[in-house]
């Protein structure tokens, strides 16, 4: 088996740690496969077979060049990070993998290690991720602020990666399989009612719309919700105008709840009359 390497990711993961100081430390060993149990905080939910196969069939020819994260646990190890290395590993029938013991790390270590070498490493999905982060947030105590420092990333992109979490399963589910973006997700938090929304995330995956004509899409369906008792409204409104000012009247108003009032009038004389009338209603 080829000498391990740690590469780059994880000196980022653990700052100070290099393939020197593991080995003189006697924390890089080779470990057997069947020793180490999974890691319950894992945040990628599914790992594409395809590959996981190409994985293990370079690491039939080249081993396993960076070393999986472990820490003890019984008579063997619990898996931090490194799981597709792992099970590539296993699919290429080795019985041995190398390595990085990791002593005494507390839930928020592994927790925050496993989401980080995902993030770093893999094409981790928006819905995972966003879970990553919550567990960082529920099961951690830590808030917004803390988790975007933790993983390197503005306090926002974790924001609006918690929002997707929000959203039906079933739109998450399009998101994970990369039928829409988080972008056309984030169109449908602004529909309150979730069947409304798998409605139209069925439709922009169908359409394979771009996200700003889901967001047309979207603003179209609040103005057609909400013209029915707002149209009554801005009639009721023309009428009582039209029969004050004896004339036709007419208001123009758009989505943001601006625009304009028409009044007409036939003559100078009708032009006069009105505006006595308006100066009348501004006195008073």
């Amino acid at each position: 088996m080829s000498k391990p390497t740690l590469g780059k990711g994880l000196g980022a993961l653990i700052p100070g740690l290099s393939e020197e100081t593991a080995v003189e430390s006697g924390a890089l060993r080779e470990i057997e496969i069947a020793q180490v149990v999974p890691n319950p905080y894992q945040p990628r939910s599914e790992f594409d077979q395809e590959t996981l196969l190409e994985l293990a069939q370079s690491i039939e020819k080249k081993g396993v060049l960076q070393p999986i994260l472990v820490t003890p646990k019984g008579n063997g190890f619990e898996l931090v990070a490194g799981e597709r290395r792992l099970r590539a590993a296993e699919m290429a029938g080795q019985k041995q993998i190398p390595a990085i013991i990791l002593e005494g790390l507390s839930k928020e270590a592994i927790i925050e290690l496993a989401l980080i070498e995902n993030l770093q490493r893999e094409n981790l999905d928006p819905i995972d991720e966003a879970r990553g982060y919550k567990r960082l947030i529920d099961e951690c105590e830590l808030t917004q602020e803390v988790v975007a420092q933790k993983v390197s990333k503005n306090r926002s992109v974790v924001a609006n990666a918690l929002r997707l979490l929000s959203l039906p399963v079933e739109v998450q589910k399009k998101i994970s399989s990369g039928e829409i973006t988080p972008g056309h997700a984030r169109t449908l938090l602004n529909l309150a009612d979730s069947e409304t929304q798998k409605r139209l995330a069925d439709k922009m995956a169908e359409e394979k719309m771009t996200v700003r004509t889901a967001e047309k899409l979207i603003l179209k369906r609040r103005a057609a919700r909400r013209s029915p008792d707002l149209q009554a409204e801005v009639e009721e409104m023309q009428n009582k105008l039209q029969q004050f000012f004896a004339t036709k009247v007419r208001i123009h108003r758009n989505q943001k709840g601006r625009g304009k009032i028409e009044v007409e009038f036939y003559s100078d004389q009708e032009l006069i009359k009105l505006v006595s009338k308006m100066a009348a209603v501004g006195g008073e």
